[in-house]
């Protein structure tokens, strides 16, 4: 009877220690599942970063593109400002003023009107150009520091459900060690009873 008890005890660690073990394993799996999950949202994440780099370098094709344009037209409308400026009339009423006949009048007053009229489209396509990359610098920070922010975020959480299942997996090794020690020495002292008798 004496011998029954300590017996008794030993299958009731080793009970304690397999009901542990699938604790353990059930909350591996839960953990793995929210890895998995992690995985994907990190990769998505990833996925959304890579593709947010790439609309930056179209947008910096496009932001050069703008300020070459920009450039052009700044130089245009200076050429255009030097062109009045050097013009031989000395100023606009001179120049019309200067005409011959009333149809050379009108004439002149239609080439001072174009004149005026390819001045202020040329302002409006340096104003148009340095609004689009201005908007298009501001749009790639705010979208570059999102794709960042959500990278960041998916990568820490992806950590620590890693951490989390490591850990848990260690546990679990340890309990697996434990019911592998509790075998051991059933068997040792079921071996040692038999060699008794």
């Amino acid at each position: 009877a004496g011998a029954t008890a300590p017996s008794t005890a030993r299958a009731g660690r080793l009970a304690a220690a397999r009901a542990q073990a699938q604790q353990v394993q059930a909350r591996l799996n839960q953990l793995n599942m929210q890895v998995d999950i992690a995985v994907q949202k990190y990769d998505q994440a990833n996925s959304r970063l890579h593709s947010v780099k790439a609309q930056i370098a179209r947008n910096t094709v496009a932001l050069n593109r703008a300020r070459a344009d920009l450039r052009a037209a700044q130089a245009q409308l200076a050429t255009l400002l030097a062109a009045d400026y050097k013009g031989n009339s000395g100023s606009v009423t001179m120049y019309v003023l200067g005409s011959e006949s009333f149809t050379d009048l009108i004439n002149r007053i239609e080439f001072v009107q174009r004149a005026d009229r390819q001045q202020a489209q040329l302002l409006q396509q340096i104003q148009t150009a340095k609004r689009r990359i201005e908007t298009r610098r501001a749009a790639l920070k705010v979208e570059r520091r999102r794709a960042l922010k959500l990278f960041h975020q998916a990568a820490a959480r992806k950590s620590q459900v890693e951490a989390m299942v490591a850990h848990e997996q260690h546990v679990l090794d340890h309990v697996k060690h434990n019911i592998a020690v509790l075998r051991e020495q059933a068997q040792a002292r079921a071996a040692r009873l038999a060699r008794e008798r």
